[in-house]
């Protein structure tokens, strides 16, 4: 459970430096240019969040098979790895974790417009906006079958075939966003 309402149950990192600028210059009574930049940290929505305060029976149940754990104790331990079960304990069911020391998720978005005024009260706007995302967050399941076979079944190809996925969620993808935008209004 948090400790106050500071608690994220992270680690807290204060070196985040987000700037942010913006200008507007007139060059003349029809004409103005807009720039602006800034950089904004985030942090991932469900998929790391909600199992920080995960704290295990009797509070938690993230396992709730009736023959392998009950709302006191768990045997289930994967700090080793994944423990050894009988077939069919745990047919279906999948495992997901990540790691604790992520890094924070970022964006920088960018943009510049020329703002113009024409005849007849029409007023013109051309603009390019950008952004580039680091560190996205992405679940990779670990547990596909590393070959293909035209008749063994899939669950019986994959490493652990007692689990329909493992899944591991890193900070490791980043995206990209260009585009130009036109607006006439009257």
């Amino acid at each position: 459970f948090p400790e106050d309402g500071n608690d994220c149950g992270c680690k807290e990192d204060w070196n985040n430096f987000a700037p942010r600028l913006g200008l507007a210059f007139r060059l003349n009574n029809k004409t103005v240019i807009r720039t602006g930049a800034g950089i904004y940290y985030g942090e991932p929505d469900n998929v790391g969040e909600s199992s920080r305060f995960f704290t295990g029976p009797p509070k938690a149940g993230e396992i709730a098979l009736a023959n392998l754990t009950s709302f006191e104790t768990t045997p289930i331990r994967v700090q080793t790895g994944l423990p050894p079960f009988q077939s069919g304990d745990l047919d279906g069911v999948s495992v997901s974790a990540a790691y604790d020391e992520q890094p924070t998720m970022y964006v920088g978005q960018w943009f510049f417009d020329i703002q113009r005024e024409l005849p007849a009260d029409m007023m013109v706007t051309l603009a390019y906006i950008g952004t580039k995302s680091t560190h996205l967050w992405y679940a990779r399941n670990l547990n596909q079958p590393l070959t293909p076979h035209p008749t063994i079944n899939v669950n019986q190809r994959r490493p652990w075939p007692q689990f329909s996925g493992v899944n591991v969620t890193e900070a490791m993808l980043n995206a990209n966003y260009n585009s130009l935008t036109a607006k006439a209004e009257k």
